[in-house]
């Protein structure tokens, strides 16, 4: 999954092509508006809402566990679990029960076709991550020991680029590092971008955290090797050490199950 990159901010590729079929949506029924009846506009500044709440909460009662030790994740949206079929079906529904006019449910409905082809169209091009071999350099640890990520071959690796001024990194990390001792099947690296033993040292004494497979990558080559534009990042990889998946900004324990499903 690709990302792109506005100044010091980073869009991660599934968010991106949501926002990309939003704006179409609303752009689409701003022309029909103007040249089919005025109630389509009225009907996309209802349907875009209604649509992410319905995929969300879809999403939140297929995977309770998490959200039933963290209420508050619920109203996350941000975080993209969603389950878009679902808002996909909850719009068509509202577009039927609304319109009872023959020519308006067919103007309608035919744009949330469009808007789902521009999407899928989006996803298509956003979801291209290339197949890149675990490199030869090796990284120090906080013990002075050298590692490769090569090291790791014969199991599912997760790959964890952060830094201690990273607040997302640093909301994510407990639940890595929780799913790497229960995940004893998968390789769970984290390495720190550009900073020194002594950051990394308080950070973690603060923290409470004992972070395993801890990597130094002072001068971010880890991030030059997989084109990493800022973080945090996850990066996955297969028991051949090559790249499955990269996940930018803060993963959720539902989006870390479904990669680590997917490289199985």
């Amino acid at each position: 999954m690709t990302a792109l990159s506005v100044g010091p901010f980073l869009l991660a590729g599934d968010r991106l092509t949501v926002l990309i079929a939003g704006a179409f949506l609303i752009g689409a029924s701003a022309l029909l508006t103007r040249l089919v009846d005025r109630r389509i506009g009225d009907w996309s500044f209802a349907v875009v809402p209604l649509a992410v709440i319905a995929a969300r909460v879809v999403f939140v009662v297929s995977a309770p566990e998490g959200f039933w030790r963290e209420p508050f994740r619920v109203v996350a949206f941000w975080d993209g679990g969603m389950s878009w079929w679902a808002g996909l079906l909850a719009s068509a529904a509202f577009t039927v029960v609304k319109f009872r006019d023959f020519r308006l449910r067919s103007w309608t409905l035919g744009t949330l076709a469009a808007t789902l082809f521009v999407w899928n169209l989006a996803w298509q091009l956003a979801a291209v991550t290339p197949a890149i071999a675990a490199p030869e350099f090796a990284l120090p640890t906080l013990n002075g020991e050298q590692r490769s990520l090569r090291d790791f071959a014969g199991r599912p690796t997760v790959v964890n680029l952060w830094a201690t001024w990273c607040p997302p990194c640093r909301r994510e990390m407990p639940m890595l590092v929780e799913a790497a001792k229960q995940r004893r099947d998968t390789h769970f690296i984290f390495a720190n971008q550009g900073e020194g033993p002594s950051q990394i040292i308080s950070y973690a004494s603060k923290s409470g955290l004992t972070i395993e497979n801890l990597l130094l990558d002072q001068f971010r080559t880890l991030s030059q090797h997989y084109s990493i534009q800022g973080y945090p990042a996850t990066v996955f990889l297969d028991a051949k050490g090559v790249v499955r998946k990269i996940h930018y900004g803060e993963i959720t324990r539902e989006a870390l199950d479904v990669q680590l499903n997917g490289i199985r």
